[in-house]
């Protein structure tokens, strides 16, 4: 009840107004026959009335569709108006145009029930929705109910004459005009059902349910006696018309009232008590209605906003403005905790450049560190592997006052040629993981072309069929190598062989003999 207050009052002053012009216009019509002014007072107040109902409409519903059927069902309405108001200022000393004009009752009692068929599909749907086409074939029987009304004069289907009747203002309801009314009541029934049925919404009270169903019934009901005096009533305070347009109104305003149409008549309250802070101006700036939360706006600050739609404000508040067809959105964006995130993400971000150089630096040195290491190890292992030639070419150099010249020079050619080479080997395959054929091609053409240098004769014969692994590149290096200590480096030929195995072929003077380097387990596999 607290809820729907503003309604009622509005609706009670209405009935309020309508009850004084219906009385006045009894009076006048009385007491008054020559009134000129009566029907020009009495259809202002019905036009403002129903022109009230129509702003109503369009500023309450919500749904496009819904608001549309409404607001044409609210036209045809005052379409009828229209047509009563000139029978009764020009047409009333004309008794056949009357009687032809009357037909147009039917119109607003077909198609406004029509349209409120229409209005209720769009209960409960989005914005936009539009009514499907197939229950536009609604509009065929309709019409032709209206146009068979406006025909009567000639087939006498829905109003009938009586037998040697003139022509008068009596309007003697047939079968036709029974099918209309029937029609009618189906569409106003069916209307309330679907919006029993789409609401979301149902009263709680079981008594206030039915209410709009009870109302819609009333309209056939209240034509009923109009029906028996053949449209003549002796006397009634409001007309059949106004009767049946009250009664359709309070048929919806009920569905209204009990929460089963929604409207937006709470809206205002809900922007006020919004914890954004907005407003709505109009085209000079005038405040219409803003939030309790809005903040106050300097004239500089407001046309700073119609100029460049938005401005930091201070204490951390962002001021934008959107158009409207008749004013403006204005409203307010706390940015503060923005800020803060930002220069929270500043320092952040200066920690950990900070964080990340001084990082880079550590790695580097443990690059460095690492590298090193790793170099020295290599040196180590290289030492290791040819530790014995480098101590033997020392031995040499320390004996060279009493080792025979040549002889020295030609042991250090061969065992200079060892170690460079092995040693080129080792850091090859450090290097790329392996040691690539023509690298062991290379060191071993160096090596026969230093012992044949020192007299010794060498040859290659450089055949292979697949890769040599690393390690048994070596071992064949350091192989040869330990025969030609093992002949006191005076061997008479040496014949290196590298095809499917490796193998090293030594002729002394205790005769020829060929050995070949251990395999691993990939080499044996191979072979």
């Amino acid at each position: 009840m607290k809820k729907n207050k503003r309604t009622y009052i509005y609706f009670i002053g209405a009935f309020a107004l309508l009850m004084l012009v219906s009385l006045y216009k009894q009076f006048s019509i009385h007491y008054l026959p020559n009134d000129i002014f009566r029907p020009y007072i009495v259809y202002a107040v019905y036009f403002f009335l129903m022109g009230c109902w129509i702003y109503s409409v369009v500023h309450r519903i919500e749904q496009r569709s819904m608001r549309l059927n409404l607001t044409l069902a609210a036209i045809v309405m005052l379409f009828w108006l229209v047509i009563r108001f000139l029978q009764e200022v020009y047409l009333y000393k004309h008794i056949q145009i009357m009687r032809t004009s009357g037909y147009f009752t039917v119109f607003p009692l077909i198609v406004t029930t029509l349209f409120g068929v229409y209005a209720a599909f769009g209960l409960g749907m989005g914005v936009d929705y539009s009514v499907p086409k197939k229950w536009y074939l609604l509009v065929i029987p309709d019409f032709f109910l209206v146009g068979l009304e406006l025909t009567n004069e000639h087939h006498h289907i829905v109003f009938k004459v009586h037998k040697g009747e003139g022509v008068n203002l009596s309007f003697h309801p047939n079968i036709g005009f029974i099918i209309v009314l029937a029609a009618a009541t189906v569409l106003i029934v069916s209307r309330i059902m679907i919006i029993y049925m789409r609401s979301k919404k149902t009263p709680g009270n079981n008594l206030s349910r039915p209410l709009p169903l009870i109302i819609g019934i009333m309209i056939p009901v209240v034509i009923l006696p109009y029906m028996l005096n053949s449209f003549l009533p002796q006397a009634e305070l409001i007309e059949l018309t106004i009767k049946l347009y009250i009664l359709e109104i309070l048929s919806w305003e009920s569905c209204i009232i009990l929460g089963l149409v929604p409207v937006n008549t709470q809206y205002g309250m809900v922007f006020e008590q919004s914890t954004v802070g907005m407003r709505i101006t109009d085209k000079e700036g005038l405040t219409l209605i803003k939030s309790l939360h809005a903040r106050e706006l300097t004239d500089n600050e407001l046309k700073l906003l119609m100029e460049k739609t938005s401005f930091t404000a201070d204490k951390g508040y962002e001021m934008h403005l959107h158009s409207l067809s008749d004013g403006y959105l204005i409203y307010q964006k706390d940015v503060s905790g923005i800020n803060n995130a930002i220069i929270e993400l500043d320092r952040q971000s200066a920690e950990l450049t900070q964080e990340n150089t001084l990082l880079s630096k550590e790695l580097h040195s443990r690059s460095e560190k690492a590298r090193v290491a790793a170099q020295n190890q290599i040196y180590d292992r290289l030492s290791a592997e040819t530790g014995t030639q480098l101590s033997l070419i020392k031995n040499m150099m320390a004996k060279a006052d009493t080792v025979h010249r040549k002889e020295m020079l030609k042991m250090l050619c061969v065992l200079g040629t060892y170690v460079k080479r092995r040693c080129n080997l080792r850091l090859i395959e450090q290097e790329t993981g392996s040691i690539a054929m023509d690298e062991l091609r290379l060191s071993l053409e160096d090596t026969v072309a230093c012992l044949n240098l020192v007299g010794i004769k060498a040859k290659l014969i450089w055949e292979p069929d697949r890769e040599y692994s690393s390690e048994y590149s070596l071992r064949l290096y350091d192989l040869i190598e330990k025969e030609i200590e093992a002949q006191k480096y005076a061997p008479k030929e040496l014949i290196i062989t590298a095809g499917e195995t490796a193998s090293v072929s030594i002729t002394s003077k205790d005769g020829t003999r060929s050995v070949s380097p251990q395999p691993d387990k990939k080499e044996a596999a191979s072979v």
